[in-house]
């Protein structure tokens, strides 16, 4: 199976996150932009308001395909996973974190920050089937 696949004529809707507005979406269109198949399947695109919509509209029969992320495909009933894109080929995805120096509750923010980097969160994203947060350099 490969992304190409989303080409053929059976696959007539495709659920994406919005990419607009929905991260998913933005990494779907990125990915489709790279591979050069954007233009061509734009038409198939189903815009959805979120990631887990975009899977229920799969589950539920009204779309043919979906880009979800791999995390969400593992609680779906009723749909599988056809291919997932190794992270070395897709987009890089970044989720940002920071403490607010003028928050209420720095030290609590350091704490949190440190504990994403720690051993023990990085076994938790793992079994949950995320790539481990990279923490970020100063």
């Amino acid at each position: 199976m490969s992304a190409r696949d989303l080409l053929d004529p059976a696959i007539r809707r495709i659920a994406i996150g919005d990419p607009a507005a929905v991260p998913a979406g933005v990494y779907a269109r990125q990915y489709l932009q790279t591979i050069g198949i954007w233009s061509d399947v734009a038409s198939k695109l189903v815009p959805a308001g979120s990631v887990r919509l975009a899977l229920m509209a799969v589950e539920s029969g009204a779309a043919d395909a979906g880009i979800v992320y791999h995390t969400d495909v593992a609680t779906a009933a009723h749909a599988r996973e056809a291919l997932l894109i190794p992270s070395t080929n897709g987009p890089r995805i970044v989720y940002p974190a920071a403490v607010v120096r003028a928050g209420k509750n720095p030290e609590g923010g350091r704490r949190l920050l440190a504990f994403l980097g720690s051993p023990d969160a990085i076994a938790v994203f793992t079994r949950a089937g995320f790539i481990a947060p990279v923490p970020a350099r100063n």
